[in-house]
């Protein structure tokens, strides 16, 4: 209070013009710079000598304040245009310029709204949030300052950003709305939306659709600034679309047009596109013209990929499918060996096990596979290989085959539903059938050739199929289906054609191939031997057994051929986990099961991987690894033989016990 009141007595007449807000923060020597004025000011007669000192007072002041906030809001643009300079080089420096950016301009927006840099502040504020990728909040601005700021200068340019917001979002109905808007009525921005709309079919993947908005874009805008990034979507277009010989055509506009401005890791990623198209034109051609398109490829693939790690895998993959089709099969194995990581990986791999299976080495094939499916387990190569894998033990089993029709109608199946290879699941059906006519695989099999004919292939003759069961097999479940197709009437059924051993229980669903043996099929006969880490089989009878002290919990399930713990699951291990350390005197054992695709000794090894994913899950939970069991079961302890129900088996069983003492 005595500051202030010494202030006011020693300005007088100056201290009552000031806004009270400046009162008590404006520095003593600004005061005291001003004071000398005081003198002035009193001795002066004239009052209009007093009125023109009063206008500079005034002056002083609007000046003071208008510079406090314009400092501040210059100083949020050198952030943020700092931030656009280093946003490729230095993403997160950006990042921290872009925050520090909205953190100054929202200091004008606040304190300064009606100043004539407000409208700049919240645009630049909308801005940063788009730059680092906080779409949320970046839409929010841009709505604001739209509607508070309408006519400002920069609200077709803010428009133009909220629709890239939306592309980014993934909401393309609403971005190409805005940009249709303002390619109607922005000029300034009437070339960019128009790309823009283009763009956003692109990125739906309705490429039909971005292709003819592109081939249109650059028609109509021959000099636009966006037609390198329009050609080089629309070779990425017709790629995706396998019109290799124009996407070959327009990755060469590309390199004419812009090769000398493109960055030269863009240029060789441009280089091995176009070598990947010179391969599949190839396979269209006759002799003379292939062997041209290879030579083509070989060209561009000889250059040197090895600045880049990420494209030189995808240089030494191309090179061995290149050579491979040369008939070169040693060249192709030396590049396609020397990728060691990356995606790549896998699918050189699945090659290679592939060759090795046409070649009938079926354990090099085997091997293969088995490191393309650890490369890319969730990879396209890495689950085919876990497939061919699997269809080779089911092929060429290393343990003795105890039912033969079984296996061999295992193989049609996984053909035809693991594999999607139509064609050949009917040969293997057909197989089961013409093999094992007294099997009860063999209606099965009949069944299942004349459903994947009528709702896969497409085809019509699929009643002969049906017609040959009913006429084979008439006191069956499959008839009486196949008669239910054919428009027949349905015979009754006695209980001994459905109780003996080879019928099936349940009569087939015929709307999707999974459920055509949507049926309880015959248990799979195996005499289990106790190996290290295999569970024993268990007693029939509990007469000498004694009563486990063991309480079962939920199971847990596997997807097909996999054993990494579900996210569905893990709710499941937390509550083993929970009565483990309520209880330090509880043990638990962990028994891994499959489904019956596949031998013996791969579901023993499948069952005791699901066992330890089990395990190590418990483990990273805080259980100690000495409390805790594991064992396999393979496939001998079947919930279920209905393939529907498969996914049954494929689980693993916990139980608890206790070594207190009683």
């Amino acid at each position: 209070m005595l500051d202030t009141e010494r202030r006011r007595q020693d300005f007088g007449m100056l201290w009552s013009v000031l806004p009270d807000k400046w009162k008590d923060v404006i520095p003593f020597s600004v005061l005291r710079s001003l004071g000398k004025l005081k003198m002035f000011w009193l001795k002066a007669a004239e009052p209009m000598f007093r009125l023109h000192l009063f206008l500079i007072y005034s002056f002083l002041l609007l000046a003071t304040t208008t510079c406090v906030y314009y400092n501040t809001f210059y100083n949020a643009r050198v952030y943020y245009q700092q931030g656009l300079k280093l946003i490729k080089t230095n993403p997160n420096t950006a990042k921290t310029n872009f925050e520090k950016a909205i953190a100054k301009s929202a200091v004008v927006v606040k304190n300064h709204f009606r100043s004539r840099w407000a409208d700049d502040a919240l645009f630049l504020v909308a801005m940063s949030y788009y730059h680092i990728g906080e779409y949320e909040k970046a839409v929010k601005n841009f709505e604001d300052f739209l509607a508070v700021f309408p006519e400002s200068p920069y609200r077709d340019e803010a428009n133009y950003y909220r629709g890239l917001t939306y592309l980014a979002k993934g909401d393309y109905g609403l971005a190409s709305l805005i940009f249709y808007d303002l390619k109607e009525n922005s000029p300034r921005f009437a070339q960019a939306s128009a790309f823009k709309i283009a763009y956003s079919f692109f990125l739906k993947e309705d490429y039909n659709t971005a292709k003819d908005s592109l081939l249109a874009f650059i028609e109509e805008y021959p000099k636009a600034k966006e037609r390198k990034d329009a050609i080089l979507t629309l070779a990425e277009i017709l790629y995706q679309l396998k019109e290799w010989a124009e996407a070959i055509d327009w990755y060469r506009i590309a390199l004419k047009e812009f090769g000398a401005g493109l960055e030269p890791k863009e240029r060789a990623n441009i280089a091995l596109k176009r070598a990947e198209c010179f391969m599949h034109e190839a396979l269209l051609k006759d002799s003379a013209e292939r062997v041209k398109k290879l030579d083509s490829a070989q060209v561009i693939l000889s250059q040197d990929y090895s600045r880049y790690p990420d494209l030189i895998n995808q240089a030494n993959l191309l090179l061995g499918k290149l050579f491979f089709a040369q008939g070169k099969d040693s060249l192709a194995q030396r590049y396609l060996t020397r990728i060691k990581t990356g995606k790549e990986q896998a699918e050189a791999y699945y090659l290679l096990g592939r060759r090795y299976e046409q070649a009938k080495e079926f354990e090099k094939a085997m091997a293969y596979y088995d490191t393309a499916s650890r490369a890319g387990p969730n990879l396209t190569a890495g689950i085919n290989a876990k497939k061919r894998r699997s269809l080779l033990n089911l092929l060429y089993p290393s343990t003795e085959v105890k039912d033969s029709a079984e296996a061999q109608f295992m193989v049609a199946e996984l053909y035809g539903l693991a594999l999607n290879e139509y064609e050949q699941a009917l040969k293997e059906y057909e197989k089961t059938y013409h093999l094992f006519p007294n099997s009860p695989y063999a209606p099965k099999a009949l069944y299942a050739q004349a459903w994947l004919l009528k709702n896969r292939l497409k085809r019509t003759d699929y009643d002969t199929i049906f017609k040959i069961l009913v006429d084979r097999y008439p006191r069956t479940l499959y008839a009486n289906a196949a008669r239910k197709e054919l428009g027949m009437p349905e015979i009754e059924l006695l209980a001994q054609d459905t109780a003996t051993g080879e019928q099936l229980a349940i009569p087939p669903k015929i709307d999707s191939l999974a459920k055509f043996n949507q049926t309880e099929s015959l248990p799979v006969k195996t005499t289990p031997t106790e190996t290290v880490g295999i569970a024993p089989p268990r007693p029939e009878s509990t007469k000498s057994t004694p009563k486990r002290p063991e309480k079962i919990l939920p199971q847990i399930h596997f997807d097909f051929d996999r054993y990494d713990i579900r996210s569905a699951d893990t709710e499941a291990l937390r509550m083993v986990a929970n009565q483990l350390q309520a209880d330090s005197t509880l043990k638990i054992t962990i028994e891994g099961h499959c489904d019956p695709i596949g031998s013996d000794e791969y579901n023993e090894e499948l069952g005791m991987r699901r066992a330890l994913a089990a395990k190590n899950y418990l483990v990273q939970l805080g259980i100690a690894p000495e409390r805790i069991t594991v064992m396999s079961f393979g496939k001998k302890q079947l919930l279920t033989t209905d393939y529907n129900e498969y996914w049954r088996n494929r689980r693993c069983e916990f139980r608890f016990k206790s070594e207190a003492k009683e």
